[in-house]
């Protein structure tokens, strides 16, 4: 990356309450597996090692506030919505998403706060 271009990742100051409220979001939204993707019944009854190291971690999330916020990003713009879902919960590769959406850094992280805004407003 050159010096010259924005750092896509960063978060305004005045963003975060908002912010807080879409990485309960993200983790809410992370967390709930596919429906093709559940556990077999073959291995439903299996129990976790006896020394096991130590105990999973659960994630805890405010379930309420996330289905609410995702009911506010699904109502978005397209573009907008699909910047935040990238921001969040996808993660994949920046350059990959400017290439399918036909942006530059300077426009997503535009656009990225746009969305941050108007989930702001609407909540």
């Amino acid at each position: 990356m050159r010096n010259d271009e924005p750092d896509v990742f960063h978060v305004d100051p005045r963003h975060d309450a908002v912010h807080a409220a879409l990485l309960n979001w993200a983790a809410w939204a992370q967390a709930r597996p596919a429906r093709m993707y559940t556990r077999s019944p073959l291995w439903k009854l299996a129990r976790v090692g006896f020394r096991q190291a130590s105990a999973p971690v659960r994630n805890v999330t405010d379930d309420l506030a996330a289905a609410r916020i995702e009911k506010i990003v699904a109502g978005l713009p397209a573009l907008h919505r699909d910047a935040l879902r990238w921001w969040y919960v996808w993660q994949f590769p920046v350059n990959e998403f400017i290439r399918r959406y036909g942006l530059t850094r300077v426009k997503l992280l535009q656009v990225c706060s746009a969305a941050r805004d108007m989930v702001a407003n609407l909540n």
